[in-house]
């Protein structure tokens, strides 16, 4: 009895760990990748697109995320505009699903938005 008591706390432990660093890898790509976005906006000669954006986030994020996780706006409206003041923002989302039997099978679903203003 006390064997199951003790199994069942270090794998809720272990579920925690899991849990909180693939909250911080959601987190993390959305804040790069609003980055990236900031810095290469119309006049820095290399200009990122909406694709090139969700890409290089999907790259940065260790597996967890694809493209289609990733969604691109230009918060301050028309069409998007990489220009420099304008804000470009990135959110990601994540589905998280727990993988210990003895604990309560979940799904949680992760959602991350960074908005930051283009720089140039």
């Amino acid at each position: 009895m006390i064997a199951v008591v003790f199994f069942v706390f270090v794998f809720g432990i272990m579920e925690s760990g899991r849990l909180m660093f693939a909250y911080d890898i959601v987190a993390k790509a959305s804040r790069e990748g609003v980055r990236y976005a900031a810095v290469r906006g119309d006049r820095s000669g290399r200009a990122a697109s909406s694709d090139d954006i969700k890409s290089y986030v999907a790259n940065r994020s260790l597996g967890r995320l694809t493209t289609s996780a990733v969604d691109v706006s230009w918060p301050d409206g028309g069409s998007p505009s990489n220009a420099p003041g304008k804000r470009v923002q990135v959110q990601t989302r994540y589905t998280f699903q727990t993988i210990v039997p003895l604990l309560p099978q979940r799904l949680l679903t992760f959602t991350s938005t960074a908005t930051e203003i283009i720089a140039r």
